[in-house]
């Protein structure tokens, strides 16, 4: 990465919160090792916040009651590979057809 002071210093003085003082004590390396530690940081927050919508998202899905599998939110932020999904045979199919027939046919 290669950078100007101007650019260091915005990084520095924005979301480092640095002082200038502290800024200017430091060494590139130490830096660049605080740089690295808030962008791990950042990207940890934004995965858990990905996570925590998609669990929502998951739970409200399901209760539907519109999907034959169990929707997770690895699934849905594609984590997992849909093709290890068990198929449904004719058998279960047609067995979930009769209860659902049970259900809502009470007429």
């Amino acid at each position: 990465m290669e950078a100007g002071w101007g650019e260091l210093k915005m990084l520095a003085f924005g979301p480092l919160q640095l002082k200038p003082a502290e800024f200017w004590e430091l060494t590139i390396t130490e830096f660049a090792e605080m740089l690295e530690a808030y962008t791990e940081f950042k990207h940890q927050t934004e995965e858990a916040t990905y996570h925590r919508t998609a669990w929502l998202a998951a739970n409200l899905m399901n209760a539907t009651g519109n999907y034959r599998t169990l929707i997770t939110p690895e699934k849905l932020l594609g984590k997992t590979q849909t093709a290890a999904a068990k198929p449904i045979t004719s058998e279960e199919r047609d067995i979930q057809f009769q209860e659902l027939l049970k259900k809502f046919n009470k007429a």
